[in-house]
C-alpha cells in the first residue's frame, strides 16, 4: 500500500514539476495524443510493467526517466476523465495495454535483478 502511495506521489510531482516548468496538462495530453498508436501503447506498456515490477520488488527505485514513464497512466485517465484529449478511443486503447502490462508485471515470478534488466535506463 505504501508503495503505490509512493508510486502516486511521484507520478503527481512528475506532472506538477513539467507543469511548472512550463508545460501544463493540456500541452502534455495533446503531445501524447499526437504520438502514434504504437508509440503510446508501448509508453503504456512500459508504464504498467515498471509499476508492477516496483510494487512487487521494493529494492527498485526509478529514475527521472522512470519518473516520466510512471506518469504516463495519470496523462491518460486524466485526458479521459477531464474530456482534455482530442482522441478518447486512442486513449482508452492505451489504458487497455497499461492495465493489462501491469497485471502481467505484478503476477511474473522474475526476481528484481531481471526486472532491472528490462529497463536499466528507468532503475537506479
Amino acid at each position: 500500500m505504501n508503495r503505490i502511495l509512493i508510486t502516486l506521489g511521484a507520478a503527481v510531482c512528475v506532472i506538477s514539476s513539467a507543469a511548472s516548468a512550463g508545460q501544463g496538462l493540456q500541452q502534455n495530453i495533446n503531445f501524447m495524443a499526437r504520438m502514434p498508436d504504437a508509440k503510446l501503447n508501448l509508453a503504456a506498456t512500459m508504464a504498467g510493467n515498471v509499476i508492477g515490477a516496483m510494487q512487487r520488488c521494493r529494492a527498485l527505485r526509478p529514475t527521472e526517466d522512470g519518473k516520466a514513464i510512471i506518469a504516463v497512466p495519470s496523462l491518460l485517465w486524466d485526458g479521459l476523465d477531464k474530456h482534455l484529449t482530442p482522441n478518447p478511443p486512442k486513449f482508452k486503447r492505451a489504458i487497455r495495454a497499461y492495465e493489462a502490462a501491469y497485471n502481467k508485471a505484478v503476477r511474473r515470478r522474475d526476481d528484481c535483478q531481471t526486472e532491472k534488466a528490462k529497463y536499466p535506463r528507468l532503475y537506479r
